[in-house]
């Protein structure tokens, strides 16, 4: 499993963000899979990109503002990466348990700590491929020392901070519970 990190220094406008993800998709599938560009994208019914004619390639993609992350691995995974911001009490309301709640209130950086659980569960649904269709309260996590744990049956899980104030998580399904850590490379762009 890889993960390629464009990093912006200015805040990037969303086209720049997909011509970055595009360039470092090309650039991964070249090093972890020899595949050379020009690539075929398709989506499936619920929309998840995937290589045409390839099923034994899997990759996601995410960008936001700051960053671009992009994960590669023979299997399905998803990755979100968000950057540190005041958490959200609708949102967490609405997606996170009690449980997670509570962790969120009492951590030490309380929106970081609420941007680590929603990047791990938007990992997770792109993982499976279904989005924000999933209910989200359903998969449960824990962070604890940087480390996640999860509900999520088979799921394993990640999270990268090693940029200032951006939180990358991954998913890889079949990873049994896994704690990810793949290799990281990180690129300004």
């Amino acid at each position: 499993m890889s993960v390629l990190v464009a990093r912006c220094r200015d805040e990037a406008p969303v086209p720049a963000q997909r011509a970055t993800a595009r360039r470092l998709l090309d650039l991964g599938l070249r090093l972890r899979f020899d595949i050379a560009a020009p690539i075929v994208v398709e989506r499936t019914a619920w929309g998840k990109p995937r290589l045409t004619g390839r099923r034994d390639v899997h990759f996601s993609v995410a960008h936001c503002r700051q960053a671009v992350a992009v994960l590669l691995a023979g299997r399905e995974v998803g990755v979100d990466v968000e950057p540190v911001r005041a958490r959200d009490p609708y949102l967490a309301a609405r997606c996170f348990d009690p449980a997670e709640l509570d962790r969120v209130e009492a951590a030490a950086d309380p929106d970081r700590e609420f941007v680590r659980y929603w990047t791990l569960k938007e990992s997770y649904v792109k993982a499976l491929g279904c989005g924000l269709a999933y209910p989200l309260r359903r998969v449960r996590f824990a962070v604890t020392d940087g480390r996640p744990s999860s509900t999520a049956p088979g799921a394993g899980f990640g999270l990268v901070e090693e940029l200032p104030g951006i939180v990358i998580a991954l998913c890889c399904l079949g990873a049994g519970g896994d704690d990810l850590r793949p290799s990281v490379t990180v690129v300004d762009w």
